[in-house]
Order: C-alpha cells, then structure tokens, then sequence
C-alpha cells in the first residue's frame, strides 16, 4: 500500500495526492498523506509515517480516518 500512496509516486497518471496531515501518536510526531488511486479498487486511501494505512471506496472515509 506505501507504494500507491508515496508522493513521488502520485504524480502518475490517475494518482493524486488529495492531503496531508499533521499530529502525533505518544509524543511522536506524524505525518499522513491522503491520496486517490483511480485504477484500484478502493481508491482512496492514508497512510501514516507510523506506518498505519488505510484503503477506502470514497474521499469522505478518508478525512475521516485521518
């Protein structure tokens, strides 16, 4: 999954970077990016530096996880 959501790879054709976020988990500081695939099959997805990820069917799901 890091790979659909990496930023370098999201400037491909039907891949689009759509967030970041900023916060923390224990004291640890945190970055998560929120991006559309459009050729998977749940295209919009986060995943975090602490390395939790998420796939989901709609944008809304994804501001809400982040």
């Amino acid at each position: 999954m890091a790979t659909d959501l990496d930023p370098t790879t999201a400037r491909r054709a039907g891949h689009w970077v759509i967030g970041t976020f900023h916060g923390h988990h224990g004291g640890t500081n945190v970055l998560a990016l929120a991006a559309r695939n459009d050729s998977a099959p749940l295209p919009y997805g986060r995943e975090c530096t602490c390395g939790i990820g998420q796939r989901l069917p709609a944008e809304d799901g994804v501001w809400d996880s982040a």
